[in-house]
């Protein structure tokens, strides 16, 4: 048999006994915190995530925009030294590049000309992200021109 001596020992078991409850009533405080905080880690990759796969198809247009520019320009100088409608060229190529041309302008003599080409590429994205990405393209046989 355990003898507890005067008042101390009697304390210290009611003191333990508190402590006790006091930390069970804690653990029910905090019950479901750590999954309040694993969703909000989670919401934070989310959006991270989200602004990564915006930047790329920003960028991914960008790139398809300057090669339809590139090609469509291209094709009008050929179509313009061949004696054909060099804007009509550069439409058609770029509708197979899955592009449009928003602007296309000869300038100079038909020996010596440049001809320039402003292609827009769709991201895939909505509204109020940005749509559409445009480049400026230029070919021609210009040496010295200087397009104005």
């Amino acid at each position: 048999m355990t003898r507890i001596h005067g008042r101390a020992g009697l304390l210290g078991c009611i003191t333990t006994r508190r402590r006790q409850g006091e930390a069970l009533r804690r653990r029910r405080l905090d019950h479901g915190s750590a999954t309040v905080f694993t969703a909000s880690i989670a919401m934070v990759l989310v959006v991270v995530a989200t602004a990564a796969v915006t930047v790329v198809a920003v960028m991914l247009a960008g790139h398809r925009a300057r090669s339809a520019a590139d090609l469509a320009a291209l094709a009008a100088a050929t179509a313009e030294v061949s004696g054909l409608d060099p804007c009509n060229a550069a439409r058609a190529n770029a509708r197979e590049n899955r592009a449009r041309i928003s602007a296309c302008r000869v300038s100079g003599q038909a020996s010596s000309f440049v001809v320039a080409v402003t292609a827009v590429v769709n991201t895939g994205l909505g509204r109020p992200l940005p749509i559409e990405v445009g480049a400026l393209a230029r070919a021609g046989n210009a040496h010295d021109a200087h397009d104005g």
